[in-house]
């Protein structure tokens, strides 16, 4: 009998401190620690930014080195696509109708 009070009492225990444990919270922060956490995010950003520009510069780099003499090292190399060229073909195809946007194509019963 003694075991099984002394198991009650502890498990007693670790639900109360639980509970309260729970129920804590955090102060909110104060105007300078919100304000040091702000410059460090801003901080982060900028970093981030110029991590991504200069990552962006060197796969150019590279990929102008790669495409300078395909010729020589036995590679073939096709011609990358100008962003013009690809919306001047998003423009030049027809947009859907709400009509036809239900209905199969004319020339699916010919298949």
């Amino acid at each position: 009998m003694p075991g099984k009070m002394l198991l009650r009492c502890g498990l007693a225990a670790m639900m109360v401190t639980a509970a309260c444990t729970a129920s804590a919270r955090l102060a909110p922060p104060t105007p300078a620690e919100a304000e040091a956490a702000a410059a460090k995010k801003a901080q982060a950003a900028a970093q981030a930014e110029k991590d991504k520009q200069l990552l962006s510069e060197t796969m150019d780099k590279l990929a102008a080195r790669w495409r300078a003499n395909p010729d020589a090292r036995g590679r073939k190399t096709n011609s990358s696509t100008p962003e013009s060229a690809t919306a001047e073909s998003e423009k030049s195809a027809p947009a859907p109708s709400a009509e036809s946007a239900g209905k199969a194509p004319a020339n699916a019963a010919k298949r």
